[in-house]
């Protein structure tokens, strides 16, 4: 671990916040101006990285130079600051580190806060694009939408919203209408907005503020895309709206919920084609989103080995129709979770699906929200008599699934993003180790 990345950690991580004056004085400390900035801003309770995925693949594949700024990073924290699709160098990344951490200590000294962990993190982001000179911003909020530190940009291209479920609800609240309305809070006057309106509750809300705020929108529903088919490893689709008349669309992906996010980013990248000024040809948009490649999503990390990043109640959901959907011969599935999700739930809905045949699970590990994994083998067991096998770390839960797995069986490895991002560590750190177990009969 490096010493940027090091003190970085070591800011705590979920700062209570009922304001964004402090994010707003830190982007005044670099000299960060972001009014003439062209940002695409995108909030949602899952999908959301796969959204910004597939408009910073469009927007990088047209010939623009763009940032994209994510959360979580799965295995290294450069991944969260990217320029064309690649993690910045640690060369730029340590540079914009010793800039935030001077203007947090003049923010310190001048009676201001330290920067929390994200904020600071977005600070290092917005100056690197600043000083790289980005044509496109590419924005992904960490938590909710409306006191989330990239919220302080007034006046975006465009606003995305992905699915709104339940998730974080100590912080945002405690009905899927809270929730939704923290996630609203990203919706501008005057400024286009995209949205996922599959749950009423959830569409109700977010049309209610895009109106307050004379934000024009268009919704993405059921009605939107038709002819959804599996052809491989791509998924086929048309969609429909009033810049696509039942148009094909190719996604590259197992996962079924990668149709609702690439038809959000299709439309979004259309309208900025039409009202944004952003020179784009629907040719362009349909490469960008086949293209487009986004990690730890249904990811086939070995032959017949996927990790999801599925880690709550409707990102499990999604996450179990494709696994069913795709069953044809016998599936495992390891499973780890954090404390504050609603693991018995997900488990339940796991078991009942009837999409797998073994269980392996075990602690999630480099967390303080780390929840024993023998809770899990408790769970398990309440609504299964199907073999779960506990193992107390990643890695060795990782070598006994693959010692469960026969040469036709297929792997799954789901539950929370910390445990994608430790199992891709493994694959990348022991590669010729993972290659021959995995051949192994």
């Amino acid at each position: 671990m490096t010493k940027a990345e090091e003190y970085i950690s070591s800011i705590p991580k979920f700062a209570g916040k009922t304001e964004l004056k402090n994010t707003e004085l830190l982007l005044e400390e670099l000299g960060i101006d972001t009014s003439g900035m062209k940002i695409i801003h995108v909030a949602g309770t899952n999908g959301k990285g796969s959204v910004c995925s597939y408009i910073s693949n469009t927007l990088v594949r047209a010939g623009y130079r763009t940032g994209l700024f994510i959360s979580p990073h799965l295995v290294k924290i450069n991944e969260r600051i990217q320029i064309d699709n690649v993690p910045v160098s640690d060369e730029i990344f340590d540079g914009a580190y010793e800039k935030v951490l001077e203007a947090a200590h003049r923010m310190e000294q001048s009676g201001g806060k330290h920067p929390a962990y994200f904020e600071f993190l977005f600070g290092m982001a917005m100056l690197v694009y600043k000083e790289q000179g980005v044509d496109y911003i590419v924005l992904e909020t960490g938590m909710g939408g409306r006191l989330d530190s990239t919220n302080v940009i007034k006046k975006p291209l465009m606003t995305v919203i992905t699915s709104v479920s339940m998730d974080h609800m100590h912080v945002l609240g405690n009905t899927i209408e809270e929730i939704a309305s923290e996630k609203a809070g990203i919706i501008k006057p005057d400024v286009p907005l995209v949205f996922y309106g599959g749950d009423k509750r959830v569409r109700g809300v977010i049309e209610k503020t895009a109106l307050e705020r004379r934000a024009p929108f268009e919704v993405i529903d059921d009605s939107s895309v038709s002819s959804v088919q599996k052809r491989g490893k791509f998924i086929d689709f048309c969609l429909n709206n009033r810049y696509y008349n039942n148009e094909f669309f190719s996604v590259s992906s197992a996962a079924l919920y990668q149709v609702w996010n690439s038809s959000l980013a299709a439309t979004a990248l259309a309208w900025l084609a039409d009202d944004g000024g952003c020179h784009l040809t629907h040719e362009q948009i349909h490469e960008g989103i086949k293209t487009a490649f986004w990690e730890g999503r249904m990811e086939e990390l070995m032959p017949e080995v996927y990790v999801d990043g599925a880690h709550n109640e409707d990102g499990i959901r999604a996450f179990l129709e494709t696994a069913k959907s795709i069953k044809d011969r016998r599936q495992i599935l390891m499973f780890s979770a954090v404390a504050d999700k609603a693991y018995d739930v997900m488990i339940k809905e796991i078991c009942e699906s009837q999409a797998f045949d073994e269980y392996v699970v075990s602690t999630v590990e480099y967390t303080n929200r780390a929840m024993p994994a023998e809770v899990f083998l408790e769970t398990f067991r309440k609504y299964t008599d199907k073999p779960v096998y506990l193992e107390e770390t990643a890695g060795e839960a990782f070598l006994k699934v693959m010692e469960l797995k026969k040469a036709d069986d297929r792997v799954f490895i789901a539950g929370s993003l910390y445990l994608v991002g430790e199992i891709k560590r493994i694959v990348e750190e022991t590669p010729k180790m993972v290659h021959s177990i995995g051949n192994e009969d």
